[in-house]
C-alpha cells in the first residue's frame, strides 16, 4: 500500500473524522471506499488494460478459466447448453443438415455469409 497526501479545508477534516468516529472506522479507509466507489468503472477498466498488457507479454502466464473458476470454489456444469441453442441444433440435426439451421421462430430463408456478401451486405439478419 502507498501512502497519499491528501489537504482538506478544515471542516471537511472534522466532518470526515466525525464520520470515522461515527462508522468505528478509520478516515483513510472511507477515503479509500469514496475512491473507490467514485472510480469504480475507470479503475476496473485500467486493471483490464493492465493485466492485458501483461497477457500479450507473457502468454504462457495465462491459465484455463474453469482452472481459475474451480480454485475459487465455482463448478460450471459439464456440457450444458442453452435452451436456445439446443432448438437450433435440433432443428438443424432434424433437416438433415440440408439448410443452415436457425432459431426457433426465425421466419424467412436463412441467409448464409456468401449470399450476404454476393447482396453487399455485410451484416446477417434475421427477422424475429
Amino acid at each position: 500500500m502507498k501512502k497519499l497526501l491528501v489537504y482538506l479545508d478544515d471542516e471537511t477534516h472534522i466532518d470526515l473524522k466525525e464520520l470515522a468516529h461515527r462508522q468505528k472506522t478509520t478516515m483513510s479507509e472511507l477515503v479509500r471506499y469514496a475512491l473507490d466507489k467514485t472510480f469504480e468503472d475507470a479503475l476496473d477498466v485500467i486493471g483490464a488494460d493492465r493485466a492485458h498488457k501483461e497477457y500479450v507479454a507473457d502468454p504462457s502466464s495465462a491459465r484455463p478459466l474453469r482452472d481459475v473458476l474451480k480454485e475459487i470454489g465455482v463448478e460450471l456444469p459439464g456440457h450444458h447448453i442453452p435452451a436456445g441453442r439446443a432448438r437450433v441444433e435440433e432443428t438443424a440435426s432434424t433437416r438433415g443438415g440440408k439448410d443452415r439451421a436457425r432459431p426457433a421462430g426465425a421466419r424467412g430463408k436463412p441467409t448464409t455469409p456468401r449470399s450476404d456478401e454476393a447482396r453487399g451486405n455485410s451484416e446477417t439478419t434475421m427477422a424475429n
